[in-house]
């Protein structure tokens, strides 16, 4: 979920399984959903399915992450159109060398303040303790990177929430004046 620049809550629901294959509005006083669009097209199945981490950039952009084998579609970096819920494919989530961040994905998003996008991955299987890991990824070409070594939970599960303290406009900023 993530409020839009103007204070609306959007969110990726799940409406056809496997996971977010929809977007939707959540009324914040009644908690009623009303539900947009579909990512992709669905009949039956749906074309684009799995985007569960959404994120409003400050220019009003809504951008999405679907992770590998958690629907259907190609896994990376989409751009939501937040009238009609279409998702357009973006570029895969990789770094530098093209290797994926980890098959369990980037299941989290959120932009700070000064622009970079961020993103909380999960583990690639049930075994495995390669999630957890906080990254920024660079918008315009899906390239990521780790910030700092160790995952942020015990288990390597998933960095499924990110959010920040204050609103952006909210901060205030001590830029040094020229005299």
């Amino acid at each position: 979920m993530d409020f839009s620049p103007n204070g609306v809550l959007f969110a990726s629901l799940i409406i056809n399984p496997p996971g977010g294959t929809h977007l939707g509005v959540i009324n914040t006083i009644t908690g009623e959903v009303t539900v947009i669009g579909p990512f992709g097209t669905c009949n039956g199945s749906c074309t684009i399915a799995g985007i569960e981490a959404i994120a409003f950039d400050a220019e009003g952009n809504l951008w999405g992450s679907l992770r590998a084998g958690n629907g259907a579609g190609t896994p990376g970096l989409y751009l939501i159109n937040p009238n009609t819920g279409a998702a357009t494919f973006v570029s895969p989530i990789v770094d530098g060398n093209g290797t994926p961040v980890t098959r369990g994905g980037v299941v989290s998003l959120q932009f700070g303040c000064e622009g970079t996008l961020y993103g909380g991955t999960a583990r690639s299987n049930s075994i495995a303790s390669d999630g957890g890991f906080l990254v920024t990824i660079n918008p315009d070409t899906g390239i990521f990177s780790f910030v700092g070594g160790v995952s942020a939970v015990s288990d390597g599960e998933a960095l499924g929430g990110l959010a920040f303290e204050e609103a952006c406009e909210d901060i205030v900023r001590n830029v040094p004046t020229l005299s």
